[in-house]
């Protein structure tokens, strides 16, 4: 029960023969191989993702007005078409507060951050360097 408290016996460290070291080589290097692998099977697939946004995003902009247009001349009462004026209307309102709030805040955390930078280290801050900015 109290085995715990009793003195336990100290193995001694047995040596690796070379068939050991090789096993342990080879298999360190299996998996540096399949990190490597898996990131370069994965790349593909990061740069279409990459790349969709800002292709999408100029798209909606040379194209968006047209696509909107023909959306609404789809709808065959003028009430549905004042309709989903206003709803594009209101959204971009939205957007755009949205947009204006975050960077004002992206903003307020540039200047504090600035400010922090120039308190510390007695005014020099070793990020930018003795001759940068905030000297």
């Amino acid at each position: 029960m109290f085995s715990i408290f009793q003195k336990q016996q100290t193995r001694e460290p047995v040596a690796l023969q070379e068939n050991d070291k090789n096993i342990v080589v080879d298999r360190i290097t299996q998996s540096g191989m399949d990190v490597v692998l898996s990131l370069m099977s994965a790349t593909p697939e990061i740069i279409a993702q990459l790349l969709t946004g800002p292709i999408l995003i100029v798209f909606l902009l040379i194209c968006g007005p047209g696509l909107f247009s023909a959306f609404v001349t789809g709808f065959h009462h003028m009430s549905d078409k004042k309709q989903a004026i206003s709803l594009v209307v209101s959204i971009q309102k939205e957007l755009s507060y949205y947009i204006i709030t975050v960077s004002i805040i992206n903003s307020g955390f540039a200047i504090v951050t600035a400010v922090a930078l120039k308190i510390s280290r007695n005014g020099r801050c070793k990020a930018v360097g003795r001759n940068g900015w905030f000297t």
